[in-house]
């Protein structure tokens, strides 16, 4: 016999990279299965945050490739990013753009993220399978919390990303 992936109670799944036999004792084939969803998890999440940037957002949420804790891990890491990048943009504090609105990096970001949670909402309006509504439904959640971070570095023009706002 061999384990070829793991389900969940909610009844989200992943196939293992490599399936694992169930020969001798248990407490040996338990700690190989173990160990297999381990690398498979790092795997999957590996390439989830990779297709981040490849898929449309709501897309990639919907997909049964991403899992919902990947789609936790990705929206944050790609999330962190981009907010390092707006802060990277904005250049040093004495730069004379970074308080011109019309030309502010975070600005920006806060209106793509504003957009971002527009476009959860729709989807959450319609159906959807129980797994992606909770996806949906969690992200809305942390994502609204990332966009109001974004929206206080704008409103106290926090410039640097070493100031401690967040």
């Amino acid at each position: 016999l061999r384990i070829l992936g793991m389900q969940s109670a909610q009844k989200e799944g992943f196939d293992f990279v490599t399936p694992t036999n169930i020969d001798g004792p248990v407490e040996h084939w338990m700690t190989l299965v173990e160990a297999e969803m381990v690398s498979s998890l790092h795997t999957i999440t590996h390439q989830s945050i990779q297709d981040y940037t490849q898929m449309e957002r709501t897309a990639w949420l919907a997909s049964e490739k991403t899992l919902g804790m990947c789609s936790l891990a990705g929206s944050q890491i790609w999330w962190t990013y981009q907010v390092e990048h707006a802060f990277q943009a904005l250049g040093s504090p004495n730069n004379e753009t970074s308080n011109n609105k019309a030309l502010n990096p975070l600005d920006e970001l806060e209106k793509k993220l504003t957009k971002q949670l527009n476009d959860l909402v729709s989807m959450v309006r319609n159906p959807l399978d129980s797994i992606t509504r909770k996806k949906v439904n969690t992200l809305l959640i942390i994502d609204v919390h990332a966009r109001d971070i974004v929206e206080g570095f704008v409103r106290d023009n926090i410039i640097n990303k070493k100031a401690f706002a967040w």
